[in-house]
């Protein structure tokens, strides 16, 4: 079942940091399947599946296009996990059309699993490197972002922790006791509770 994860990127805004942070770590290949740097529009359609005239419509930079990226470079790749990240970095404002009355620092992020997908909406500050970087970090994290899956860093890795209900992590990223299933992909094993 939640054996086994893999996982794969579509990044807009952060142009592969977040793929990079991920293969920076040894033994990550694993379950690190890959990603692309989807950043133009065209791009969105070609590697992940957006349908063009949802992009148009919608824009880039909305719930709707993060969702669709994060389900379809899932599926495009066959990962267990997709994961998206799309924005408005700055300096200057979201292109013309649908995107020009939207906030520097408008980043939508999405996780898709084969159940469902959860879309976080932040409202980041500063000028385009930190707008980027704390785009990552809120990938990465897990608290305020998705309740099923957290991307956890401990001891200088990086591992996606699946729980069934809520997960209780201590300050160096290790599973407490937990209702239902810890899944830690990094080191391919499940921990049920007693």
């Amino acid at each position: 079942g939640m054996r086994n994860l893999t996982l794969a990127t579509a990044e807009s805004c952060t142009g592969g940091l977040l793929a990079q942070r991920l293969t920076a770590v040894p033994g990550s290949s694993r379950y690190f399947l890959g990603g692309a740097v989807v950043y133009s529009d065209a791009l969105k359609t070609t590697f992940a599946g957006v349908p063009a005239e949802l992009v148009a419509t919608k824009g880039p930079v909305s719930a709707e296009v993060a969702r669709a990226l994060a389900e379809g470079i899932r599926t495009r790749t066959g990962a267990s996990l997709g994961i998206s990240i799309t924005g408005i970095a700055g300096p200057g404002p979201g292109s013309p059309g649908p995107e020009a009355d939207k906030p520097i620092g408008l980043v939508y992020i999405a996780l898709a699993d084969a159940q469902s997908t959860t879309v976080k909406e932040f409202h980041l500050s500063g000028d385009r490197d930190r707008i980027r970087d704390t785009a990552l970090k809120a990938a990465q994290s897990g608290g305020h972002f998705s309740e099923e899956y957290r991307l956890v860093q401990a001891d200088g890795s990086i591992r996606w922790v699946y729980t069934r209900g809520r997960a209780y992590l201590d300050e160096d990223g290790q599973p407490h006791r937990n209702t239902g299933v810890i899944v830690d992909i990094t080191e391919r094993k499940a921990v049920e509770d007693d």
